[in-house]
């Protein structure tokens, strides 16, 4: 059974490598691909699929049906960590009825989680060929294939994310972090900018200005970015670090000494930034040293 499976994704998966791999040559590159922004095609996409809701990055249902009630149940189970029985119970699901779309978005999002990257990905590809203009696929997509270090395909998967669905911000922040970790700056300040003009408040958007002015040496800049985030809200965990580097230019080691601790609670997002956590202990220690 397990080697038909194998079979079976590297299959889905070649199809899917083939199609990306062909729409990359033709893909519009940015910044042309955010004329999008107000185009009666994005428009029509963004109340696809109304009774699927993302809370906490799972996917709930809001509807009175069994098929509601075992997925939010297992939404449930996952959100207190217990995993196995999750799983059980969106497997039995899909067996029932494999075009159910929030089941198979969360056993994505939970492989994807447990770093099983092959598994995410046959769920993730089989989801989107069911439903090909569901923007909130791509945008997983996106994140597994970023996490294999496929940019390319990461970028056409976040652009797609976008383009079906423009009031869902996330994935344009991750193409500009992805070009700002290509020190393509140019690029990554248009993608931030557009961000933060579609809404001034996003977190998100302050922090990747923050990031950029930051590698960009502009430091009191990157400061003003870095002060308008709102931790109470969702936001991008890997700001503490990048903040206490800015702090840092400032001279102000006791507030950086607290965001240097605040991030290693995160683990996950230091090891997308090629981060480590020995690392971050060398900056603390070096600091508490300035403060002597």
């Amino acid at each position: 059974m397990n080697n038909i499976m194998k079979h079976i994704f590297f299959f889905v998966f070649f199809i899917d490598f083939i199609f990306m791999q062909n729409f990359y040559l033709t893909a519009v590159e940015p910044p042309e691909f955010l004329s999008i922004i107000n185009s009666e095609e994005s428009l029509k996409y963004k109340s696809y699929g109304p009774k699927i809701f993302e809370e906490n990055e799972w996917f709930i249902v809001k509807d009175e049906n069994i098929r509601a009630y075992q997925n939010n149940k297992a939404v449930d189970l996952l959100n207190k960590n217990k995993f196995i029985e999750a799983e059980v119970i969106l497997k039995d699901l899909l067996k029932k009825t494999p075009h159910f779309i929030a089941s198979r978005l969360n056993l994505g999002r939970l492989y994807l989680f447990q770093k099983d990257y092959e598994k995410a990905l046959f769920y993730f590809i089989s989801a989107k060929n069911l439903f090909p203009k569901y923007g909130k696929i791509y945008y997983y997509l996106g994140k597994t294939y970023e996490k294999l270090q496929n940019i390319n395909l990461a970028l056409i998967n976040y652009k797609l994310s976008y383009r079906y669905n423009i009031y869902d911000l996330q994935a344009l922040a991750c193409i500009g972090n992805l070009y700002i970790k290509q020190n393509n700056f140019t690029e990554a300040e248009n993608i931030f900018k557009i961000i933060l003009k579609q809404d001034g408040t996003y977190n998100n958007g302050f922090i990747g200005m923050g990031i950029l002015n930051l590698k960009q040496k502009n430091y009191y800049k990157s400061l003003l970015y870095f002060y308008e985030v709102k931790t109470h809200i969702l936001y991008n965990k890997i700001f503490h670090f990048y903040f206490a580097e800015a702090l840092t230019k400032q001279k102000n080691y006791e507030k950086a000494l607290e965001e240097y601790k605040i991030i290693l609670k995160y683990k996950n997002e230091l090891a997308d930034y090629n981060l480590s956590e020995n690392f971050i202990l060398k900056k603390i220690k070096h600091y508490k040293n300035k403060l002597k």
